[in-house]
């Protein structure tokens, strides 16, 4: 797990991870090993933290045997690649072998190999697993022996499949870990005494009780806080409003001299009447003499200009008419209407 993936991890403390254990621990969806056994909720996510695994990718790929933890061969694999190393497994019914080469040493190739003789000879051929998925046991016992043996650091302790600890693994599940079960597959609570419940990883009475009190430790009684506004703090510059942003240059001097000479031709009327028209298009005062034009204005005048000339099929007089038509409709709500005659 690299430094960045310790960074983005949600810290969860103890107190919220035990109740995210308890409450998941009802799902039926869950492995067998997992169902009513927030313990092993718990034991397994914690190993998946220090492995970089979300907690249900580690509840999935990780049971616990005999309160030793182990993953799943696919989950081997996952890791194998992850850090960086090639891995590659063929095999079927009868035979299954395992390279995987390092990405600091790929001059080497590191192999294991698995058949039905070397599983007879281990006494395996009585498990239902071996008795029914032949090739996955095969590739699954080649894959995590070539782990092992070529990137230890990878598995961080956690070396060996469920079958490889005695389990007889049926799928990915736990057939038989030793607890009375309902037939939906959960545990039968009425059959177990307290102290199986809490060898099991459930909730005792005394748990239970324990459990509401610590909840109810950290509740406010919103009635009881007291809200205070304060004003911003005008020498702390976190908590003051944020500088108005720069205004907008002033366009070149040849940009202003040559809208000015585009606007010349055209009879808009006095210095006054113009100023009134440059201030409805640029929304703000103008004095015709100093204008000060940044560019998004002189654009904005240009293009308005140019566009009643283009109408008016060069017509000045008829362009004249025809911007001040447009400024009487937009302003006739609010203001008089207004032009080079004063009307």
């Amino acid at each position: 797990m690299t430094t960045a993936e310790v960074a983005v991890r949600d810290p969860r403390t103890l107190e919220a991870k035990i109740e995210y254990a308890r409450f998941l621990a009802k799902a039926e969806l869950l492995p067998k090993a997992f169902r009513d056994q927030p313990a092993n909720i718990l034991f397994a996510a914690e190993y998946g933290e220090l492995l970089g695994l979300h907690p249900m990718a580690a509840i999935t790929g990780i049971n616990i045997i005999d309160g030793k933890p182990s993953i799943s061969a696919g989950l081997i694999s996952a890791l194998v690649r992850r850090a960086g190393h090639r891995l590659r497994v063929t095999g079927d019914a009868a035979k299954a072998s395992c390279q995987i080469i390092r990405a600091d040493d790929p001059g080497f190739v590191y192999k294991a190999e698995w058949d039905m003789d070397r599983a007879k000879t281990a006494g395996l051929m009585h498990k239902s697993n071996w008795q029914h998925y032949p090739a996955a046991m095969l590739k699954a016992r080649a894959v995590s022996e070539c782990a092992r043996d070529a990137c230890q650091e990878v598995l961080l302790g956690i070396a060996y499949t469920p079958d490889e600890l005695g389990a007889d693994d049926d799928g990915g599940e736990i057939i038989d870990d030793g607890f009375p079960t309902l037939p939906n597959g959960q545990l039968d609570q009425t059959q177990m005494s307290e102290q199986a419940k809490d060898a099991a990883g459930m909730m005792t009475r005394r748990q239970r009780v324990e459990h509401d009190e610590l909840r109810g430790m950290n509740k406010v009684n919103p009635a009881d806080l007291e809200h205070v506004r304060e004003e911003p703090d005008q020498s702390d510059p976190w908590q003051l409003p944020p500088p108005p942003g720069p205004k907008s240059p002033v366009a070149p001097e040849s940009w202003q001299n040559n809208l000015a000479k585009l606007i010349k031709p055209i009879p808009l009327g006095t210095d006054e009447d113009r100023g009134v028209l440059l201030a409805w298009i640029t929304g703000r005062p103008v004095d015709v003499a100093d204008p000060r034009f940044t560019r998004a204005e002189v654009k904005l005048v240009a293009d308005i200009v140019r566009s009643h000339l283009e109408t008016a099929e060069g017509d000045t007089e008829l362009a004249a008419s025809n911007l001040w038509a447009q400024h009487n409709a937009a302003t006739s709500q609010g203001e008089g209407e207004g032009g080079p005659d004063g009307t």
